[in-house]
């Protein structure tokens, strides 16, 4: 009996050594050998470093970073629960961040903000990071993508998380999105969920850029750059149920010829919401934009155009005569575009009368999957309409 006791005591110790923090203590308040940067320990564990926040003056992050990886751990191997919640480099004159400076050092969430001589980070700068990171913010360094090896650089370099929830790379100068561009380098991208390349210059997005996105509830956010087309195959993702919330393409350079036929047509996944508002739109081809409304899985599709020339002519005669079925009603597609007017007038109060083939139909998609036409239509109701816009946009912004 003594002895099983032994024996259960033992087993007891060993796991209560192996909680034990297989790290040094830093104490933030007195850690002057990190200076520029500063620390703040975790709160809820004061012997781990929580955030390292490096701003205004010029700082050797190789210096810091061996400092810091030194006096936490010397030779010993980061035990795999030890990460640092965040990385803050703002303001500073830093002009290069150099290959493996932050080898063994895992973040959580890194932000590189308003470092106006930064033109060039390494694809290897964050190794520590590849199995941790989860948010990268790169805001504001107006000469990082100056250089094409630089930009090129930085898309292999956020292949490398494979945790990233969100991408946030706004004014950095980025002119072009290769293809395949956030293909991870595990094949795996089913956890990030928004991305936001907007404030760029870019003008150009390469095929299948983002087909390996395969996450529910994704937002893609491009607005205030300077893209002229979109290709058939620059929204192409894996075939799926899982709705993508907002494609967001306001504030571009983009006309009514900008769009392949096939831009929306096969993109593999539902879409709740396209932005165009603030272009240089004047039409709205029924071959580009139709394939969006029509589909069978009673999603409701909201366009935004506001902010364009639409001209008010009998092309533009389907987004009345063609109504979409969602759940128990259907509507015409005009129901669903923001802001499309003639004029000071709703789409709705145009008379299109005088144009050949303008009878009612009913899309595909309701006459193949059982729609019951006999059920009222979605009277033409201003109050309505925005009720049920608003209740969609409110409906995506969770």
């Amino acid at each position: 009996m003594v002895i099983k006791e032994l024996v259960i005591l033992s087993s007891l110790l060993v796991i209560i050594i192996k909680c034990e923090p297989n790290y040094e203590r830093i104490d933030c308040n007195s850690a002057t050998f990190l200076y520029p940067c500063r620390c703040l320990n975790d709160p809820r564990n004061e012997a781990k470093v929580e955030t390292i926040n490096c701003t205004g003056g010029p700082l050797e992050l190789k210096q810091i970073s061996q400092e810091l990886n030194d006096r936490l751990l010397g030779d010993r191997k980061y035990p795999k629960s030890y990460k640092i919640q965040k990385l803050v480099i703002q303001n500073t004159p830093i002009q290069q961040i150099r290959s493996k400076v932050f080898e063994r050092i895992p973040f959580v969430e890194i932000i590189i903000k308003d470092n106006h001589e930064l033109h060039y980070i390494d694809r290897n700068a964050f190794n520590g990071s590849a199995d941790s990171l989860e948010v990268i913010n790169l805001i504001d360094n107006r000469k990082l993508a100056e250089a094409s090896h630089t930009a090129a650089d930085l898309w292999i370099l956020l292949s490398k998380f494979v945790k990233l929830r969100e991408i946030k790379v706004t004014g950095n100068g980025i002119t072009s999105i290769p293809s395949h561009a956030f293909r991870s380098v595990d094949g795996q991208r089913d956890r990030l969920k928004h991305i936001d390349l907007s404030h760029n210059q870019i003008h150009t997005i390469g095929d299948f850029a983002f087909e390996a996105l395969t996450s529910p509830s994704l937002d893609l956010i491009f607005s205030h750059n300077k893209i002229r087309t979109i290709g058939k195959n620059v929204f192409r993702f894996q075939e799926s149920r899982e709705v993508i919330r907002m494609i967001d393409l306001s504030h571009n350079q983009l006309y009514s010829q900008s769009f392949d036929v096939e831009s929306f047509s096969r993109m593999g996944r539902p879409l709740a919401i396209l932005s165009l508002k603030d272009n240089k739109m004047d039409a709205l081809s029924e071959k580009t934009f139709g394939p969006l409304f029509d589909r069978s899985d009673k999603n409701y599709f909201v366009l935004e155009v506001v902010g364009n020339n639409i001209h008010c002519d009998c092309p533009l005669g389907w987004t009345v005569r063609t109504k979409y079925c969602y759940t128990d009603k259907s509507v015409p597609v005009s129901h669903q575009i923001v802001s499309l007017k003639c004029g000071p007038k709703s789409i709705s109060q145009y008379d299109f009368s005088y144009c050949s083939q303008m009878e009612e139909r009913l899309s595909p998609s309701c006459r193949t999957s059982g729609h019951n036409t006999a059920i009222p239509l979605l009277q033409t109701n201003h109050k309505l309409f925005a009720f049920t816009i608003m209740s969609a946009l409110i409906m995506f912004s969770f």
